[in-house]
């Protein structure tokens, strides 16, 4: 980024008392110009908020294979109790032939 010699100007008296009698925001917007940085605000602003879609969607498919992850142990539970059942059930079968 180049400088803007352009806004180097001589001040005076009256131009260090109207800065220091600035706001801290008006400061940040006569920094902000005197740097350059305002043309960049845009582009900063529209990075934040694709950063932020970035994020959410982070945290979406994060707590999304939390709960796939939980749902499948659930259903790995489920059928080792189904077999245990079926495999019992065998069993009893099994016995009352032998009685």
């Amino acid at each position: 980024m180049e400088f803007d010699h352009s806004l180097v100007v001589p001040m005076n008296q009256g131009d260090v008392e109207s800065i220091a009698s600035k706001s801290p925001k008006e400061l940040t917007g006569l920094f902000e110009q005197i740097s350059g940085s305002e043309d960049l605000k845009k582009d900063y602003e529209e990075l934040e908020v694709q950063k932020a879609r970035a994020e959410e969607k982070t945290v979406f498919n994060y707590q999304k294979k939390r709960t796939i992850a939980a749902e499948r142990k659930q259903k790995k539970e489920q059928k080792e109790e189904a077999e245990k059942h079926l495999r019992l059930q065998g069993q009893l079968v099994g016995h009352a032939f032998r009685l």
